[in-house]
């Protein structure tokens, strides 16, 4: 249970270092950086917010996915917010593109619950058991009256 605990603080660590780094990146004096790495500017938006929320539904199991979503889109909606008032354009195609990431990243999560979801629900449904002895297509009782039994 050691490495678990470890794995768990180690992740929420690395949320909370994502989310500072895409501040400071985002509102700081580095426009164009995303640039040095090969990126432009929507793939660095998709990337950072498809990251933050991936890791932050590994460091918050406790949170609904839904919940998770919709924090990681109110922090790029804020942020394209803010950046006016730190010499940066905000976008709406920015945010859009940020929306994307977070879509992404939650969705095969969120089918993978729909499916287990669905499990559940066949197992509590009534099914008729399979009866071996009907396995021949005659019933017990027919083998009877054809005098087709074994003593």
């Amino acid at each position: 249970m050691r490495g678990g605990k470890f794995f768990a603080a180690f992740v929420k660590l690395a949320v909370a270092i994502l989310a500072i780094g895409i501040v400071i990146l985002v509102l700081g004096p580095f426009s164009g950086a995303e640039t040095e790495l090969g990126l432009n500017d929507r793939e660095a938006h998709f990337l950072s917010m498809f990251s933050l929320s991936a890791l932050a539904q590994l460091s918050l199991p406790w949170l609904r996915r839904r919940d998770i979503a919709l924090i990681c889109l109110a922090f790029a909606a804020i942020i394209e917010f803010a950046q006016p008032y730190f010499g940066r354009d905000g976008s709406l195609l920015d945010f859009v593109v940020s929306a994307g990431g977070v879509i992404v990243s939650v969705a095969p999560m969120a089918i993978e619950e729909m499916r287990r979801r669905a499990r559940e629900r066949g197992k509590r449904v009534k099914r008729p058991r399979f009866d071996n002895r009907r396995v021949s297509g005659v019933t017990p009782t027919q083998k009877e009256a054809s005098g087709r039994t074994k003593a």
